[in-house]
């Protein structure tokens, strides 16, 4: 009986499972939700795959003319707003619509329910220019602000400009002229310790879109500059340790057979192995000062970054029957001492990593 009740429980779970996902592939939840635009978009979807799904013909049926009339009532909202950007926003309504058109289009299931599916093409065009000139001067009053951030922000509003109408009045010579602004001069004097401890390429290496670093002081500094100096105050690699221990292991193995009444059995060897299992330890700690300063002296960056590594690597010798040996044991009989380790490295590379996060971090912010 409860067997029964168990498989009618699965039964009824698998079902549910296969009308919830149906729902949802056909766009019928999102249009319950109101998401008029996801139901049509589900819905299309659906009916490329299967021109003659019941349930997407429906949502289709019901949702197209709804999530039309919500965009457009929403782009004339907004174009009778004081809203910022509002020209753009109202474009992207109508690109709503354009995009439903497109989708239904290409889907021929679809296109049976919607013959003529509306599109606002004209409408985004005209919009185009008044968004161009909208970012347009929207960038040069980010310019006046006179910040690098506001200089960053005016980069992006020039290139949105351009992306929008091609060559739209000065926006080509404006962002040029923004990302000039905001490009940050970085100069990262050399600091070595030992062969392998150079920081300064990956001091220079944060990828950063309005960052340019120098080795040297350039002959025309930017209009925000900055000077890094670093220098490893610490480095000790602790003399290695060696630890040992002994055990003892036993087993029995199958040596043959006897006779016992009228059947053949087993007979067992008892054999033991005493292990040595060695561990060196290596341990190594590090740090790295960087300072960076602005035009003024002024220390704008000061933090050490430190890295700490350890390495304990293991091997064994044996005496005895190697077969009572465990398999863990027998692997590190195959390994031998080592005489160097990769604390260093280790040691390096936590440092490297905190450069990425903590230094280029300051450094985009700034």
């Amino acid at each position: 009986m409860g067997h029964l009740i168990s498989r009618y429980r699965s039964l009824f779970l698998f079902f549910l499972v296969a009308v919830l996902a149906d729902a949802c592939s056909s766009g019928k939840g999102a249009f319950k939700r109101g998401d008029y635009s996801n139901a049509v978009l589900s819905a299309v979807q659906r009916l490329r795959q299967n021109p003659d799904h019941k349930k997407s013909k429906q949502v289709l049926q019901m949702s197209y003319s709804l999530a039309v009339q919500y965009f457009d009532s929403e782009a004339q909202n907004i174009i009778n707003s004081n809203q910022p950007f509002k020209w753009r926003a109202a474009m992207q309504n109508y690109e709503q619509i354009n995009r439903m058109h497109d989708e239904i289009r290409t889907a021929p299931g679809a296109l049976a329910i919607i013959p003529k599916p509306e599109n606002r093409f004209n409408q985004v065009e005209e919009l185009k220019l008044k968004a161009a000139e909208e970012a347009y001067q929207a960038g040069i009053e980010a310019m006046m602000r006179d910040t690098r951030g506001s200089y960053r922000e005016a980069h992006a509003l020039f290139e949105e400009t351009n992306r929008l109408s091609k060559g739209y009045r000065e926006a080509i010579e404006m962002q040029e002229k923004a990302r000039e602004n905001a490009t940050l001069f970085v100069m990262v004097a050399r600091t070595r310790f030992g062969d392998d401890w150079d920081f300064q390429q990956q001091l220079q290496s944060c990828n950063q879109r309005f960052v340019k670093f120098f080795s040297t002081e350039p002959e025309q500094l930017a209009k925000y500059s900055l000077w890094v100096r670093s220098e490893v105050t610490e480095y000790n690699e602790a003399r290695p340790r060696i630890t040992k221990s002994e055990e003892t292991f036993q087993d029995s193995v199958k040596t043959g057979e006897k006779k016992v009444g009228t059947q053949m059995v087993p007979t067992y060897t008892k054999i033991s192995a005493k292990a040595t299992i060695f561990t060196k330890s290596f341990h190594a700690e590090g740090a790295l000062q960087v300072k960076i300063s602005a035009a003024s002296e002024e220390i704008v960056f000061n933090q050490t970054l430190r890295g700490i590594a350890d390495e304990t690597p293991s091997w064994a010798t044996y005496s005895g029957d190697e077969r009572a040996l465990p398999e863990h044991v027998k692997r590190l009989l195959r390994q031998r001492e080592p005489a160097t380790s990769r604390v260093r490295q280790l040691v390096r590379e936590q440092i490297d990593r905190q450069i990425r996060s903590n230094y280029c971090g300051f450094l985009d912010q700034y």
